[in-house]
Formats: structure tokens, sequence, C-alpha cells
């Protein structure tokens, strides 16, 4: 495995062991892993935009939402995408309460 640490490449070896780990229930399960967590890659910046250009910004993500939408309804449409698959806000709470 190839990494980058502080800006230049290291090459690793990797070793997957049987680790225990506890789920969101609590229960323990034996999974294969490889000892790697992640972390941020790199640091946000964080820029100050005019109003001009945070219009835009916020146009911009509103098309693609609703380009997003379109996209999932004609999935529907075409019978790529179950009926079934639909869900509410009751439906998701019942799905996330299966979870605990």
């Amino acid at each position: 495995m190839t990494v980058i640490r502080n800006g230049k490449k290291i090459s690793l070896k990797i070793f997957p062991r049987v680790r225990e780990f506890q789920s969101g229930n609590g229960a323990l399960s034996k999974e294969v892993s490889i000892g790697v967590s992640s972390g941020i890659a790199f640091t946000p910046t964080i820029k100050s935009i005019s109003i001009v250009e945070s219009i835009k910004f916020g146009a911009l993500k509103t098309l693609q939402i609703i380009r997003g939408s379109i996209e999932s309804i004609s999935l529907i449409f075409t019978g790529q995408i179950s009926v079934k698959n639909l869900q509410g806000p009751i439906g998701i709470a019942h799905l996330l309460s299966k979870l605990n």
C-alpha cells in the first residue's frame, strides 16, 4: 500500500488479521481488517465569497439536487428502481429503529 505521509509517498506492507468488532447494537463479530483508519487527508479551505458567488453556488447546488431527483424518478418509471425502495419519514424512522 502506498500512502502519503508529511508530503512524501511511503510504501507499506499490510497484513490482514481477523479481529473482533462491536456493532452499533453491541453485538460482537469477527471481521478481517488491515488495521488502517482514515483521517483527514487535507485541511479544508475556508474562503469568504461575494454575494454573487454565493448565489451562483446556491443555484448550482439546487440544480444538482433537482437533476438527481429527476434522474431518480426516471429510474423508477423505467423500472430500474423499485417503488418499494421509496421511504418517507415514518419508513426511515422504522428502518433506523431496527439498527438499535
